[in-house]
């Protein structure tokens, strides 16, 4: 029936042909791909070159027993030990693969690879050991080949031992693995043992190793495809794959493992100045770098743009230690593209699992957060104290959404003098948040919680809310106060219903825009100029004026002085403080405050507390000064009292 295959009597070269040419090609294009540098692609890539050698061998042997190849005894013995010994150590490297797919290889101990490997020793005594291997086969005087009265039982008892241990393991570890991979691998067994069978029931046909290339074209397509483990055009592995490897973390190991989250902090500045070209080339050269980390057992995952995670499986801490700390440092020097350099800092932290983080749920919010203002970035921080400081932000972000519903937010006044006059000129109202359980919190904390909450749109409004009734009731500029400073977050600039809100609660109050004054920061012009834009000339139209907050502090950019129509800008007081320390540093700060007298803008210096300190700003030429030498922020009451009896009083 079958002898339109092959000729009754003599092997049948073709179907190993064909294997050889689909598996080069299967491993060509394996080769190809980028790919991380791990066990599972190791093991892969043996297997191909296995089924490659073995198809080879085979055809050689079949050369020989068709009578086209004259060869002595010996090379008729080697070449059958090439074949037979490479096909049947498919079944140990095999059985390894679907381990590693099914991620249970790392969980295997010493003694449990040797018990595996007992089938794979066994069978390279019998192969090796020539009185052992004429029991399986033997050539005799006239070269004709026999099988020994041993081969059944050596050839598929091996096929049938890995086909039993791999059916144990997947009995007893059934609930943790992934539906998909339990299903590829039932049918790669069953495909391999389908072509032995078929190589058991007709020897002639050699058809065994062609299936087999096939189930293994079909492991290539379906099981060893990057569009769900890896990210497309790079060799980082996924947000996915995180996701999948956490379930045999926590439910299957009982082994020590290590993630690092490497977090990058985003910088603005960079986009603007450089443009998204180079910023993504940077990116793209940070990615590449992450990528060379990956190795045996330590796997790189992209989590998002700027955060990625690495896991090392069955490490030690003095492993995981040293690959953070190299980790940092890298983050300390100048990544480089197209000859531009920049810095991008990062924050390292590292966790054990399963003893700092015990759930899955756990170990994906460690290593998925992006950059933590709050947290430095100059050491490798460990889970104890990052869970630490998320406790005491969950507790503080509860204080800022009860402080919300029962608005108890309370408003503080800094006074800001006027040295022409000697007089209180006006002042910055600044948020406080006294809570029954934590008391008094320090603004630096709560507002950047409450930033990253989503909350402080909000706080924002309310403070500006408490201002306007300030204003309305207590009449401060009856004593002299010309306008109140409103600091405006980022989240608020970028908020084009704003004005609108403003307008109604300065009608609620009947106080005119000329009352307040609208403090921002550097960083919210930074972050969106389009929306600044709209929102701006809205609340300038309104009337209000402006205040440039923060000016000096990194990354100052003297265009958005002449862009925006500030008519105050802000002196940062690290600007003061530090020119106090050396020669250069003082020139620097003169010829700042030189520069928005030039543009013509009024310049006020925060962090004024020494009399050194005020009398060369007055030497400077600067009119406004604000700090603790005149006074700390205070309450309303306490604030009204202080510019009654200040404002009465000469300088």
């Amino acid at each position: 029936m079958l002898e339109f295959l092959y000729t009754p009597g003599r092997y049948n070269l073709n179907f190993n042909i064909c294997a050889i040419l689909m598996d080069i090609l299967i491993l060509f294009f394996f080769l190809s791909r980028k790919r991380a540098r791990d066990y599972r692609t190791s093991l892969f890539v043996w297997l191909m070159v296995l089924l490659i050698i073995s198809a080879a061998a085979q055809n050689a042997n079949a050369l020989i027993r068709n009578g086209l190849w004259d060869a002595s005894n010996p090379v008729r013995t080697l070449v059958t030990v090439i074949a037979h010994y490479f096909h049947n150590s498919l079944s140990f490297l095999l059985t390894l693969y679907l381990l590693e797919i099914l991620e249970n290889f790392r969980n295997v101990r010493r003694r449990d690879f040797c018990f595996i490997a007992i089938p794979q020793m066994a069978l390279s005594v019998f192969e090796l050991i020539p009185p052992l291997r004429s029991l399986i086969y033997y050539y005799d005087a006239a070269g004709v080949y026999h099988h020994g009265p041993a081969y059944n039982v050596v050839y598929y008892g091996i096929i049938i031992a890995y086909l039993i241990i791999g059916t144990c393991i997947l009995l007893c570890d059934w609930n943790y693995f992934a539906q998909r991979d339990l299903r590829y691998v039932i049918y790669v067994t069953a495909g391999f043992v389908l072509s032995m069978m078929v190589s058991w029931i007709n020897p002639y046909l050699r058809v065994t190793l062609f299936l087999q290339s096939l189930c293994m074209l079909g492991v290539y397509v379906n099981i060893e495809n990057d569009r769900e483990t890896f990210e497309e055009g790079t060799s980082l592995m996924s947000r996915n794959a995180l996701m999948r490897e956490t379930k045999i973390l926590f439910e299957g190991t009982d082994y020590t493992s290590y993630i690092i989250s490497v977090r990058i902090r985003k910088n603005d500045l960079y986009e603007v100045m450089m443009g998204e070209d180079i910023t993504s080339g940077l990116i793209r050269t940070i990615n590449s770098w992450m990528s060379q980390l990956s190795a045996d057992r330590v796997h790189v995952y992209h989590l998002s743009k700027l955060t990625f995670a690495v896991m090392m499986f069955n490490s030690t801490e003095e492993k995981a230690q040293a690959m953070a700390e190299m980790i940092l440092n890298r983050f300390n020097r100048e990544w480089e593209y197209k000859d531009t350099p920049a810095v991008y800092s990062a924050q390292v932290l590292i966790g054990s699992v399963p003893y700092d983080i015990s759930r899955s749920e756990q170990m994906l919010v460690f290593a998925d957060r992006g950059f933590d203002a709050n947290l430095p970035t100059d050491r490798v921080l460990y889970a104890d104290e990052v869970m630490k400081a998320d406790a005491r932000r969950a507790v503080v972000e509860v204080a800022v959404n009860r402080a919300l519903v029962k608005n108890t937010f309370e408003v503080f006044y800094q006074p800001i003098l006027d040295t022409s006059t000697g007089r209180i000129h006006s002042c910055e109202a600044l948020v406080r948040m006294k809570d029954k359980g934590l008391g008094y919190v320090s603004p630096e904390e709560f507002i950047k919680i409450a930033e990253q909450a989503g909350m402080v749109g909000k706080i924002g409004e309310i403070v500006f809310e408490k201002v306007a009734k300030f204003i309305s009731e207590k009449k401060p500029q009856d004593l002299g106060i010309e306008f109140i400073e409103v600091n405006l977050s980022t989240i608020q600039c970028m908020d084009t219903d704003l004005p609108d809100r403003f307008a109604e609660i300065l009608k609620h109050y009947g106080v005119s825009t000329k009352q307040i004054n609208l403090e921002i920061t550097e960083s919210a012009v930074i972050s969106s100029e389009s929306t600044m834009d709209k929102v701006l000339n809205r609340l300038l139209q309104m009337g209000f004026s402006f205040s440039l907050d923060d000016f000096g502090t990194g990354s100052s950019n003297y265009s958005y002085i002449m862009k925006y129509p500030f008519s105050i800008i802000k002196v940062d007081r690290s600007v003061l403080w530090n020119s106090f320390r050396n020669h250069d540093n003082e020139v620097l700060f003169n010829n700042m405050i030189e520069l928005i007298h030039g543009l013509r803008k009024e310049a006020v210096v925060e962090g004024v507390e020494t009399e050194n300190q005020r009398n060369r700003l007055i030497k400077a030429g600067v009119r406004y000064l604000q700090g603790y030498f005149y006074s700390k922020p205070v309450p309303e009451e306490a604030f009204l009292d202080y510019v009654r009896r200040f404002n009465g009083a000469s300088l």
